[in-house]
C-alpha cells in the first residue's frame, strides 16, 4: 500500500495505525520510508524500511531492531542534479524493494 498526500495531513500517523493493526491481526508488515525530507526511521536524507512484528507504541515509536536504509545525500530532492538525482533514486528504491523481499520469506 502506498500512503501519498499533501505536507501534515496525516500520511505518516495513518501508516502507523494501518501497521499496529496489521501487526494485531498476526501479520508482519515492512514499512517503507521513501521521504527522504522527514526521515520516519532514520535520518533525514535516507531512504529507508524495518519489520513491524508487534503494534507500534505511541511513546516508543517504530520499533528498529533491524532497519534498512540507504543515504540518499539530501534531505529534499531539488537540491541534487535532476539526472543523477532520479537515477540513484530509483536505484536505492529497487534495492531497498529486492533486500526487504527477501528479508520476509
Amino acid at each position: 500500500m502506498i500512503i501519498v498526500g499533501p505536507s501534515d495531513s496525516g500520511k505518516s500517523t495513518l501508516c502507523k495505525m494501518l501497521l499496529s493493526w496489521a501487526a494485531k491481526q498476526g501479520w508482519k508488515p515492512t514499512y517503507v520510508d521513501l521521504d527522504i525530507g522527514q526521515g520516519s526511521i532514520t535520518i533525514p536524507g535516507c531512504i529507508s524500511a524495518t519489520p513491524i512484528e508487534k503494534p507500534i507504541d505511541i511513546v516508543d515509536g517504530i520499533p528498529l531492531e533491524m532497519p534498512l536504509a540507504y543515504f540518499y545525500g539530501h534531505p529534499s530532492p531539488r537540491y541534487v542534479v535532476p539526472t543523477k538525482a532520479l537515477f540513484g533514486y530509483a536505484w536505492i528504491q529497487s534495492r531497498l524493494g529486492i533486500i526487504s523481499i527477501v528479508r520476509n520469506l
